[in-house]
């Protein structure tokens, strides 16, 4: 049979455990197994529906790809999983997510390397190292309210819940947009998902959000404003979060930059140990031309 017909990358409409098990492995993300589970939202194509060996997963909230399963053996299909892109994922990616450059990961050395072959040719590419934490076998919280002892300002730390999207307008208008982008509702997220809040009276300084599920390990991320940081607000938010998820059975997954000093401290000093490491690989769909 032709490479070309042997690879037909299809949009898979329904996801659930099953695919997510046919196409994890070790390594394989928290987040994107998430989508792949039906947990979060997403697109995931397969080559086959039944029997999947390959997947291209898409994260709404990330703007990113992710390559699963195991790589191709022919030149036709390289080809074949090229012309996919191009046609399809390409067009999509600009057209109707207006995203400027095409970024992903893989599960394993095996599938980068492919992608590097499919993409090596006329494109350049740039990477950044990640870095993988999870939850300690042994932690204890601190107590909450907290102090920073510096400023000497007391803050309290909220959990996302219908009453706070009701009480704070901050959350409502800018904090539930980038939820819905993982969850298909505000219920949905607070069935599958979590999110804690530090206030300074009504004001949000800074938060942390779980973005996917899958096996029991919620994966998070954190942010605090500009002018609040530098005053352990990650750490104490980060701490609260493991102490909810140990509470319901569940890990806490923490994936940073290499180069994010501060946020490998904070996983670190929340006693987060080093658990893997992945690369996120990108280009631009038009090459910046360089300036005389």
């Amino acid at each position: 049979m032709n490479g070309l017909n042997a690879l037909k990358m299809r949009q898979e409409p329904k996801r659930g455990a099953k695919l997510a098990e046919k196409l994890k492995c070790e390594k394989s993300s928290i987040h994107y197994l998430s989508i792949l589970n039906g947990n979060t939202r997403g697109l995931v194509w397969t080559d086959d529906p039944t029997a999947p060996r390959l997947a291209v997963v898409y994260s709404y909230l990330l703007g990113g790809f992710q390559i699963m399963g195991t790589p191709l053996q022919t030149a036709e299909e390289y080809a074949a999983f090229r012309l996919f892109f191009e046609n399809k994922v390409f067009p999509l990616a600009k057209d109707e997510f207006e995203l400027s450059e095409f970024a992903y990961s893989a599960d394993t050395e095996e599938l980068s390397d492919m992608m590097r072959v499919v993409f090596f040719f006329d494109k350049e590419l740039f990477e950044q190292k990640q870095l993988v934490y999870r939850t300690a076998e042994e932690y204890s919280a601190a107590e909450m309210p907290f102090v920073h002892a510096a400023e000497g300002r007391l803050m309290r730390i909220r959990r996302a819940s219908e009453s706070f999207l009701r009480e704070n307008a901050e959350f409502a208008g800018a904090y539930l947009p980038e939820i819905l982008e993982s969850y298909k509702s505000f219920a949905d997220f607070l069935k599958h998902g979590f999110a804690f809040f530090a206030l300074e009276g009504e004001n949000i300084c800074g938060n942390i959000i779980s973005n996917g599920e899958y096996n029991g390990c919620c994966i998070v991320g954190a942010d605090t404003k500009a002018e609040y940081r530098r005053r352990g607000i990650a750490s104490a938010l980060l701490r609260t979060a493991i102490e909810f998820a140990r509470e319901r059975g569940n890990e806490i997954i923490w994936e940073c930059a290499e180069e994010n000093i501060p946020s490998v401290r904070t996983a670190e000093s929340c006693g987060m140990h080093r658990c893997g490491e992945f690369f996120v690989r990108w280009f631009e769909f038009e090459p910046q031309t360089p300036q005389d």
